[in-house]
């Protein structure tokens, strides 16, 4: 006589859906303890990442699905928010003005336990996103201490940077579909009819996105950049009240110095790279001395070189 088939399990209404048994995730293997940091700038590691991201949905052969447009969206955001990580830290480490501001926030004691001190200034940026608008203008202000209003050329693509970082909320939270909240942040006239509808972009869109964040960082590049060094040369501040040591005008003497600013803001990898050291130190000199000359013009007194050399 057949033996009897084994008694089907109980159903059970407290597993509605199969269980498997996990493995424990080993989270260290899943980063290269090998990696040594590079020595390109934060732009130019921006732009490294960005190129990165574009080889896996440019070639002809790839059809771009909803998921990978979402995949990508997140990877070109995720290379904005490293660059602004690296140029900060970065600032903090050679500029006076800048660590001062850092020095009374607070890191956690793992953080600096372990941190090597250049990186340690990450460890400032842990609870801080750059994922908006209103956010960087306030790491504008607290972190690198450039205060007032932006010029327009930052002011117009912070407002498109601001349009991808609603898309990025929708890939993140709402696996791409457009929630009310930011319908209503780009327009809900436009927007009502795609609401809760997927994010389906096309290769030329991907792209514009992409050309759109480019731009975005190397115009904020280029804001920090003249801004910080009009901070240190005291050209909004003619009466001397400065934290900066007077540069001597002599590229010899102040390459040194300068180079650190050039080397954390300069990119050699963009197309075209920027400018040499020098032209640009002798660029900013001669900005220096004109815009001196013109407020000791305006207050009636007589123009007078600074010690150590020109302007």
């Amino acid at each position: 006589m057949p033996a009897s088939p084994p008694p089907a399990a109980k159903s059970s209404y407290r597993s509605i859906t199969v269980l498997q048994a996990i493995t424990p995730l080993d989270t260290k293997a899943l980063f290269s303890a090998a990696h040594q940091p590079g020595k390109q700038s934060p732009i130019d590691q921006f732009i490294a990442n960005t190129n990165a991201i574009n080889i896996i949905y440019l070639p002809p052969n790839i059809s771009i699905t909803p998921e990978l447009g979402t995949l990508v969206i997140l990877g070109y955001m995720s290379a904005v928010e490293s660059y602004f990580r690296a140029l900060i830290r970065g600032l903090i480490n050679i500029d006076t003005h800048a660590r001062l501001l850092a020095e009374p926030l607070n890191v956690s004691f793992g953080a600096a336990l372990h941190h090597k001190p250049a990186l340690l200034p990450e460890a400032i940026l842990e609870e801080i996103s750059f994922a908006g608008k209103h956010n960087i203008e306030k790491t504008f202000s607290d972190l690198l201490g450039i205060k007032g209003a932006v010029p327009n050329e930052v002011s117009t693509v912070l407002e498109e940077y601001k349009k991808i970082c609603e898309i990025r909320h929708c890939c993140v939270h709402r696996f791409g579909r457009l929630g009310a909240n930011n319908a209503i942040k780009l327009g809900l006239s436009d927007h009502s009819i795609v609401l809760e509808k997927p994010f389906t972009p096309t290769k030329d869109n991907l792209q514009e996105i992409a050309d759109l964040l480019r731009t975005f960082v190397k115009t904020v590049n280029n804001y920090i950049f003249h801004s910080v060094l009009d901070r240190t040369s005291a050209i909004n501040a003619f009466d001397g009240k400065v934290t900066y040591d007077n540069w001597t005008w002599n590229y010899t003497k102040d390459r040194s110095r300068f180079s650190k600013y050039y080397g954390l803001f300069a990119s050699a990898s963009d197309s075209p790279a920027s400018a040499s050291a020098k032209d640009l130190y002798n660029s900013f000199k001669d900005t220096v001395a004109d815009i001196r000359a013109k407020k000791a013009a305006k207050m009636g007194t007589k123009y007078k070189q600074k010690p150590g050399g020109k302007p």
